[in-house]
């Protein structure tokens, strides 16, 4: 989709094996970097299991559409899999938020594909935390689902996980953020300006990898996003913001 994100994400010649990438959006969209990353992960024959907290199905096979796939097919033949755990949730008949059938349902759907390299997308974990879980327990979480998958270096499999920042002062998001942090191999941080909006300047996209002691391959451009292309700037580039 967007080769020079792809590029400052380790996706050069091939996927990046065994990465577990923490998507950090604050007061700005980062939806399209997991849309990017399933993107390439399906054009190279994975199968892609998504788990849905936000948005709908439909929304994101629009989103998809746009750039050549079709996920409903995809779902079809086994390639997709869309998990809704919006409803697994809801359907929670004690009065205490419990994750671990959402975990179950991922074990289940993958294990039936586990002969063919698996990347694992969860939407968006900050919701669980306004419906009542506990940060330890939104860990825990990403921790199961991550061990499902097992990236490793000998392994296609990936893991991203994506948490939404309002607020500065939110001090469980803040930890939320920190101790996912520990469990990831590429932080990528989607940002709007301080300074307010600019019409040919969406924000400040930063790729760390912090698997990478030297962080030589760290990145960190201003973007403009369309329905269809990103374009990227470095800082101080464009007229918009000199």
């Amino acid at each position: 989709m967007f080769p020079v994100l792809g590029s400052a994400l380790g996706y050069v010649d091939t996927n990046p094996a065994g990465k577990v990438f923490l998507i950090n959006e604050n007061t700005s969209d980062g939806s399209f970097v997991y849309h990017h990353l399933m993107h390439n992960h399906m054009r190279d024959d994975s199968i892609v299991c998504f788990v849905g907290t936000i948005q709908s199905l439909q929304h994101h096979c629009a989103i998809q559409s746009k750039h050549g796939l079709n996920l409903n097919t995809l779902q079809d033949s086994g390639k997709f899999i869309y998990i809704d755990a919006m409803k697994i949730y809801e359907e929670n008949e004690s009065n205490t938020p419990d994750l671990r059938k959402i975990v179950d349902t991922i074990a289940i759907n993958v294990e039936k594909h586990f002969v063919k390299s698996i990347f694992l997308v969860i939407e968006d974990v900050s919701i669980f935390v306004s419906l009542g879980s506990s940060v330890a327990d939104i860990v825990n979480f990403v921790r199961y689902c991550k061990s499902i998958i097992q990236p490793s270096a000998n392994s296609s499999n990936c893991v991203a996980v994506l948490v939404h920042v309002d607020a500065e002062n939110d001090e469980e998001i803040a930890n939320l953020c920190d101790y996912l942090c520990d469990l990831c191999h590429v932080l990528v941080e989607i940002r709007n300006f301080s300074t307010g909006h600019f019409a040919h300047v969406d924000g400040e996209i930063a790729v760390k990898h912090l698997d990478d002691c030297e962080r030589k391959n760290d990145f960190r451009m201003h973007f403009k996003l369309d329905e269809r292309n990103l374009k990227l700037f470095a800082p101080g580039t464009s007229p918009t913001i000199l």
